[in-house]
Formats: structure tokens, sequence, C-alpha cells
């Protein structure tokens, strides 16, 4: 049976998404709101790193993107790479 472009768009608007709770969800990441440490600016935060240790998430948590410097900025991917590499290059495992 063949639908009209209006009868699609009204199918598709009652089909009601699939939402994950809670509990099915394991990726879900909590915000933190923090000041800068340096300005004193209001700004959220992850509680958990993504992609670095948490060491190198102690080091620039809390530092926001005005206070920042080009350096730092620098020396914070290359942490992060350097993270990423130990974490899912180690032992010659490639995903």
């Amino acid at each position: 049976m063949l639908h009209s472009s209006r009868q699609k768009r009204n199918i598709l608007l009652s089909e009601k998404p699939k939402v994950k709770s809670r509990k099915e969800n394991n990726n879900i990441k909590q915000l933190v709101k923090t000041r800068c440490r340096r300005c004193g600016k209001e700004l959220y935060t992850l509680a958990n790193p993504i992609n670095g240790s948490l060491e190198t998430m102690h080091k620039y948590q809390g530092i926001c993107r005005d206070c920042i410097s080009n350096k730092e900025n620098l020396e914070m991917l290359m942490d992060i790479g350097k993270d990423i590499q130990a974490k899912y290059l180690s032992g010659n495992r490639f995903y």
C-alpha cells in the first residue's frame, strides 16, 4: 500500500523514539559545575575522563578556554594522545 507524503510524516511522528533508561546506558557521564581556577568563571566539566587518564584530567580540569594558553592546550592534547595510546595500543592490540 502506498502512502502519501503527509501520511508518511504522520506515521513517523506517531512513532516514539526508543529511549534507554539510566540502567541500560552505561556511557552516561556526569557533569560537574565548578569554577575556573584562574579567573573564577563558572564552567561545567565531566566527573570522569573520556579519553585521558585521571592524572591528565586533574592537571587541566578547572581551567576555562579563555585562561588556558596555547602551550598548555598543546601539552594537554599531547597528554591525552599518550593516554589513548597507552590504553588502546598496549600489547599490539588495535581497535
